[in-house]
């Protein structure tokens, strides 16, 4: 994953690479964003697409949500 740095200069985030259960994908002041569960996170967390780098699916099962997911409560 990518991210903006204090010198405005995109690099990759120390924590990479990361494995995410997407559910849903959002747009949101111009650009898009996916949403989902980090791997080891409890709560969701959303990424912009266009700063993800390398993307690969996993041949394993995510880790779905129970119960009620407002993706308006997101954008």
């Amino acid at each position: 994953m990518m991210e903006y740095g204090l010198d405005h200069q995109l690099t990759e985030r120390q924590d990479s690479p990361i494995v995410m259960s997407p559910y849903v994908t959002l747009w949101a002041e111009g650009n898009y964003y996916i949403l989902g569960r980090r791997e080891g996170i409890e709560q969701l967390e959303h990424s912009r697409i266009d700063l993800l780098k390398d993307i690969a699916i996993l041949e394993r099962g995510v880790d779905m949500i129970f119960g009620g997911l407002n993706p308006g409560q997101y954008a």
